[in-house]
């Protein structure tokens, strides 16, 4: 069980830092566009 837990932890995590990533480049691609 734990295994199984840790596994769907870590994809759940690296699916929440793909979004991040993509907020962030998003942010950055308005900042570069506002100047």
């Amino acid at each position: 069980m734990n295994f199984i837990k840790l596994n769907l932890f870590t994809i759940f995590e690296l699916e929440i830092d793909q979004a991040f990533i993509a907020a962030i480049l998003t942010i950055i691609g308005y900042s570069l566009n506002d100047t």
